[in-house]
């Protein structure tokens, strides 16, 4: 069973995310929504983030992930933003990252968290 970390700050999306991985076999290991949270948190066992890029606080979803990638490079990341063209150099550049633009929903998201993790098999 994969297992997935979701880093949402807007509590319907985050709940909507979480319901669709359950539905469809996924672990979901956390829900969190402060960036210096996700960069804390131990990925030993996580294979994939959900990221929202605009977080409440002083770091972002893209700099979170960076700062995630340097201790465990494995991890994969689905960026979720409003405007995917603004982050689109940088995700080009990185292993493993993907985006979805907002809105979206659960089979949306579904469907590139398969594609991200079947990718990287």
């Amino acid at each position: 069973m994969y297992k997935i970390l979701i880093v949402e700050d807007e509590n319907l999306i985050s709940l909507m995310i979480e319901q669709t991985l359950k539905e469809n076999g996924f672990e979901v290991v956390d829900v969190l929504i402060h960036g210096q949270d996700v960069i804390d948190y131990d990925m030993s066992d996580v294979d994939l983030i959900t990221m929202d890029i605009q977080l409440n606080n002083d770091i972002n979803g893209v700099e979170a992930a960076i700062e995630v990638r340097k201790k465990f490079d494995n991890v994969s990341v689905l960026f979720c933003t409003a405007n995917q063209n603004t982050y689109l150099n940088i995700f080009k550049k990185l292993k493993y990252f993907d985006a979805i633009t907002k809105p979206f929903n659960g089979k949306d998201i579904l469907e590139k968290i398969k594609q991200m993790l079947k990718d990287k098999e």
